[in-house]
């Protein structure tokens, strides 16, 4: 756990959430493509 992730708005947690939540689905898009 990274302690700094709790000095970071609300806002920017929200976009850094959505931009994992991209990156996952290329990952999973990826990993169906490999199988």
């Amino acid at each position: 756990f990274d302690k700094g992730k709790i000095l970071i708005p609300k806002v920017k947690d929200k976009l850094h959430l959505s931009v994992m939540s991209e990156v996952n689905r290329q990952v999973m898009r990826l990993q169906t493509e490999m199988a």
